[in-house]
C-alpha cells in the first residue's frame, strides 16, 4: 500500500483532513464459519491440565460442568445434515452447560460449521447494484446468525456508495453536499478515484474556496504517478485557479513527470494561450468597433474553450445572443457537466443558425448533451435525423451503444450486454475501461471464465486498480474451482 497522504492546512479546516492517497487493498473475500469470538481463549483440554491449574470444575459440587466430546454427538450430526439452525440451538445448549466452552475448530473431521459464500455479494457490487447487496447481505444474516459480513465487502461497499451520493450531489450542483460527503468519507478522496478528487476541488472552487480546491489538485499532482491524469488534473484546475497557483502545480507536475515532463510543458503553453486570450481586452471603439470588439470577445471566448477555461469562457459568453457565441456557451456548459443547460443552447443554435457547419456542430452537441443526461431514446431520434461527419457518427452511436450495453448488464441481460459491446467495438468506438469492466463480468456471470479472465487481465496489465484485481482473481476462482 502506498503511504497516505495528509491533505494541507486549508483541507485540514474543512475535514477532508486525512484522505489517503494510496492504492487501497484487494477486496479478501473471507468465508463465515461457526469460530470462536475474536480473542476468546481456547479451552483447556481434560487431559493437559496447565500446570498449577485448580481441581477441575467436575470435583466441585454446582459448578458447570466440563463439555466433552461424548456430548457432541447431536452437534456434529446436525452440522453434518446442515441443519443450521439447529446447530446454533444445540451451542446455545451446550454453552448453557458449560459458558466456557467453545465449538471445536473440525466438527465432523474438519467439516466447518455453516458457510457463507460472499462471491455472490461481491458479483453484485460488481455490477454497481449496491441496494442488492444491502438487501441480500440482510438476507444472509438472517438465514445465518454466525454470519459478519467481511470487513473488505463492508468498506468497499461504503466507499462506492459514498461515491455515487458524492457524483449525484455534484452532477446536480450541490456543492456543499459534494464538500459534506467528502468530510464525511475521506477515503473517497484518493489517487483510485481522481473523478470524485476532481469533483469535490470544483465544489470548493465555486464556493469561493480556492486554496482547498488549490490543494486537492496539487495532492493528486503531487502524490499520483499516471501521467495522462496529471495533464488532466492541469486542465480542469485551470478553470478555477489563479495563474500563479497555476504556475505552482506546473513545477510540481514537471518535477512528478521526469522524462515527460515535455508534456506538461506542453499543456502550460496551450493553457496559458487561451487565459492571455480570454483576458485580452476589446480594441479601441471606431466606425466598426462594435463587430471588432464582438470578433475579439468572441475569439477569446473560443480560445478559453480550447485551452479547458470553461469559467472564463462562460464569463465571456454570458448574456450574448450570438449563435456563435452560444455555441461556444454551449459547449463550455457541456464540458463542466451541466448538460440540461447545454442542451437548451444546442437546440436554440440549431433551430436560428444559418451557418451548416454552425448547424451540425450544434445537433451533434445536443445529441451528447442528451445522452449526457441519460435520455437515450431521445439522443436516437436525434441521430436518426442528424447530418454528421463520420468520427461524429461513431461517438454518438457507440455512446448509445455503450449506455444500453451498461442497462442490459445492470438488468442481469448478460447476453444482450456483451452484444452490444461487441457492436460497439465493431463500430470502432474507442475502448473505455469501464465496458472492459463490464464485460468481464458479463463473461463471469454466464460462467464464460477464461474469457473473463483474459480479459481482468488486460484491464490490469493496463493499469492495476483494486477494481482489476479483484476481476482476476474471481475469474481465476471460477475457472479453477476455489474461491
Amino acid at each position: 500500500m502506498r503511504p497516505s497522504l495528509t491533505f494541507a492546512a486549508t483541507v485540514i479546516l474543512v475535514a477532508v483532513s486525512a484522505a489517503a492517497f494510496g492504492a487501497s487493498p484487494a477486496p479478501i473475500l473471507v468465508a463465515q464459519a461457526i469460530q470462536p469470538p475474536a480473542g476468546a481463549a481456547p479451552a483447556a483440554t481434560p487431559e493437559q491440565p496447565s500446570a498449577g491449574a485448580a481441581p477441575s470444575a467436575e470435583a466441585t459440587p454446582g459448578a458447570p460442568r466440563r463439555i466433552e466430546e461424548r456430548d457432541l454427538t447431536a452437534l456434529r450430526y446436525y452440522v453434518e445434515i446442515k441443519d443450521w439452525n439447529r446447530v446454533e440451538s444445540e451451542i446455545r445448549r451446550l454453552r448453557a452447560i458449560d459458558p466456557g466452552w467453545q465449538p471445536p475448530a473440525d466438527l465432523m473431521g474438519g467439516q466447518a460449521g455453516p458457510t457463507v459464500n460472499e462471491q455472490e455479494l461481491w458479483d453484485l457490487f460488481g455490477a454497481g447494484r449496491y441496494a442488492e447487496v444491502r438487501t441480500r447481505m440482510a438476507q444472509l444474516q438472517q438465514a445465518n446468525p454466525t454470519y459478519t459480513p467481511s470487513t473488505d465487502l463492508l468498506r468497499q461497499l461504503d466507499i462506492a456508495e459514498g461515491q455515487q451520493k458524492l457524483g449525484t450531489a455534484s452532477e446536480t450542483a450541490q456543492w456543499q453536499a459534494v464538500i459534506d460527503q467528502a468530510r464525511r468519507q475521506p477515503d473517497l478522496l484518493n489517487c483510485a478515484r481522481t473523478d470524485t478528487v476532481w469533483r469535490t476541488a470544483e465544489a470548493f472552487a465555486r464556493l469561493q474556496q480556492a486554496a482547498s480546491a488549490f490543494d486537492l489538485y496539487r495532492s493528486l499532482i503531487g502524490t499520483c504517478s499516471n501521467l495522462q491524469e496529471r495533464v488532466a488534473t492541469l486542465q480542469k484546475a485551470n478553470a478555477f485557479l489563479s495563474a500563479e497557483q497555476m504556475a505552482q502545480l506546473y513545477t510540481l507536475a514537471r518535477q512528478r513527470s521526469g522524462a515527460d515532463a515535455a508534456a506538461i510543458d506542453e499543456v502550460q503553453k496551450s493553457l496559458e494561450a487561451g487565459r492571455r486570450g480570454s483576458q485580452r481586452s476589446p480594441a479601441p471603439q471606431r466606425a466598426s468597433g462594435p463587430s471588432r470588439a464582438a470578433t475579439t470577445q468572441a475569439a477569446a471566448a473560443d480560445a478559453a474553450k480550447q485551452s479547458g477555461a470553461y469559467a472564463d469562457c462562460l464569463r465571456l459568453t454570458d448574456g450574448s445572443t450570438a449563435t456563435g457565441m452560444k455555441l461556444t456557451r454551449a459547449w463550455c456548459l457541456y464540458e463542466l457537466s451541466r448538460p440540461t443547460e447545454a442542451s437548451s443552447l444546442f437546440a436554440a443554435v440549431r433551430s436560428q443558425g444559418r451557418a451548416t457547419a454552425e448547424v451540425q456542430d450544434a445537433t451533434y452537441g445536443l445529441i451528447l448533451a442528451t445522452l449526457r443526461r441519460g435520455l437515450v431514446d431521445d439522443a436516437q431520434a436525434l441521430i436518426e435525423n442528424a447530418t454528421l461527419t463520420g468520427q461524429q457518427h461513431r461517438e454518438v452511436q457507440g455512446e448509445v451503444l455503450a449506455q444500453l450495453g451498461t442497462a442490459a448488464h445492470q438488468s442481469g441481460d448478460y447476453r444482450e450486454a456483451l452484444r452490444l459491446f461487441d457492436a460497439r467495438d465493431e463500430l470502432g468506438a474507442p475502448p473505455r475501461r469501464d465496458l472492459q469492466m463490464l464485460r468481464g463480468f458479463a463473461y463471469y456471470n454466464l460462467r464464460r471464465y477464461r474469457e473473463a479472465l483474459d480479459v481482468f487481465l488486460a484491464i490490469d496489465r493496463v493499469l492495476s486498480t483494486p477494481d482489476s484485481r479483484e476481476g482476476v482473481r474471481i475469474a481465476r476462482g471460477g475457472l479453477y474451482g476455489f474461491s
